[in-house]
């Protein structure tokens, strides 16, 4: 089952850009993206909705107050709010100024160059309401890519520090490029810088309980009461597509399974991994089938939510993908398999 995304179509020019989205209950997802492509870039702000007759339904809303124009902003789920953070400002094309120095700014694939700016806003469930919230003293820094998530009714934010020499010399190698960790109580609204962070991770994670969970190549890390814990483990497998955390503490995986070499180049499947995050036990699942061609290039960039314990959202560039899961996996019989 799929659904279109509010301002993409079938000729349309555009795509989407940047993709959050995050599970506010009843069914329902909030999902914010980067519309690129066309002659205005924009963000965009719309509810998922599960029908009665397991179809998906969009509906496009209204967003936080953005006088700036602010695109790229992710946001995550702390308590009963949903907290809008970072972003970046459009401020020209590569076409426009060539001489323009570009130090201390960012330059996407497509020639654009931002801005990082201050933005964050706090959305009420209840009320549906925003809130903007004003950059003080001791905040993080603006930056590219803030990895944001919620843990109970704290929100923590994990920037890259200062660029390592290999980094500097290698701009691809993120992997070796250490953190900053600051926390923002829903309460008291302060910040509290928690300290260094392990290296940069691109791969998404999941919060379970009072612990958030990143699982990216051979390494498990785990953030929980402001420390940082990585753990090294070969499970078998290479890369992560998505990780979800299901119910209790059982979680979802994707991961690339090795299929042998194909014109000397490795080939890989996708797996799914049912995991154990107490006692890191997991179960290898079926391999997944391989989708049709029109998705399998809107695949590659998306990110997931759970609606619910039996359904998952895949949401891509220009769809959005459900998935039912067999109600067996959430059975007792996973704790005797595990």
């Amino acid at each position: 089952m799929h659904a279109k995304l509010p301002g993409i179509g079938s000729g349309h020019e555009q795509s989407a850009d940047s993709i959050s989205v995050v599970n506010i209950g009843h069914n329902t997802a909030m999902l914010t993206y980067h519309l690129s492509g066309g002659d205005d870039v924009i963000q965009k702000w719309c509810m998922l909705t599960l029908n009665d007759d397991y179809t998906i339904g969009t509906e496009e809303i209204t967003g936080p107050p953005n006088p700036q124009g602010v695109v790229k902003i992710t946001f995550t789920r702390v308590g009963e709010v949903v907290v809008a953070y970072g972003g970046r400002v459009l401020k020209m094309t590569t076409s426009d100024s060539m001489i323009e120095n570009q130090s201390h700014r960012g330059t996407d694939t497509d020639g654009e160059l931002y801005e990082d700016v201050w933005f964050m806003s706090v959305y009420s469930i209840d009320t549906a309401q925003w809130e903007a919230v004003p950059c003080v003293q001791g905040c993080p820094t603006p930056d590219e890519r803030p990895r944001v998530f919620g843990v109970g009714d704290t929100l923590v934010v994990n920037i890259r520090g200062p660029r390592s020499e290999i980094c500097t010399k290698y701009d691809n190698i993120l992997s070796r490029q250490p953190t900053l960790t600051w926390e923002w109580s829903l309460e008291t609204r302060l910040w509290t810088q928690c300290g260094d962070g392990p290296p940069y991770h691109s791969t998404r994670g999941f919060t379970a309980g009072a612990c958030h969970h990143i699982y990216d190549g051979s390494d498990h890390t785990v953030y929980s009461n402001r420390k940082w814990l990585e753990e090294y483990y070969d499970d078998g497998y290479f890369g992560s597509l998505f990780s979800v955390h299901m119910y209790g503490e059982y979680n979802l995986r994707s991961r690339r399974v090795p299929m042998g070499r194909k014109r000397g180049r490795r080939k890989y499947v996708h797996g799914l991994v049912l995991g154990d995050i107490v006692s890191l036990e997991q179960v290898p699942l079926a391999l997944l089938p391989d989708i049709e061609p029109t998705y399998r290039k809107l695949l590659d960039y998306f990110r997931t939510v759970m609606l619910n314990p039996y359904t998952l959202l895949l949401v891509a560039s220009e769809v959005v993908l459900m998935v039912d899961i067999d109600p067996r996996f959430l059975g007792p019989e996973i704790a005797l398999v595990l």
